[in-house]
């Protein structure tokens, strides 16, 4: 039994590379980011008929990796007195090798943040 169960799990890892093959399906390579400068969080607005605070949260990433072109992702979590997440948003750009980004999100919540964090990747 347990010959017959590797035959056809080698059988199915061959079909499964097999059809990657004929697809195009591809690896994807992850290239370090580096956040080029200490982000910021400020208050953008305050809206008092509807209590909303538009938070702006900024910064510099640089893709310090030898991929051109890369997919690079920034994502920002405002953080409520108690570490909780309370909002998140993400923006996307593709950086040549070197090359630096000015990145900003504008996000919305009704509780004021008292602390935030970004996550920068490449893909």
């Amino acid at each position: 039994m347990k010959g017959w169960m590797k035959k056809a799990g080698a059988l199915c890892l061959t079909a499964a590379l097999l059809v990657c093959t004929l697809t195009g399906c591809y690896v994807v390579r992850y290239g370090d980011m580096e956040l080029a400068s200490k982000p910021t969080m400020t208050e953008y607005s305050f809206d008092e008929e509807t209590g909303v605070y538009t938070i702006l949260v900024e910064g510099l990433l640089q893709n310090p990796s030898d991929i051109d072109n890369l997919r690079c992702e920034v994502t920002v979590l405002l953080l409520d007195e108690f570490g909780d997440t309370i909002e998140s948003d993400s923006t996307y750009l593709n950086l040549g090798v070197g090359e630096i980004w000015h990145y900003y999100l504008l996000l919305t919540t009704e509780i004021y943040p008292t602390d935030f964090t970004v996550y920068a990747q490449g893909y």
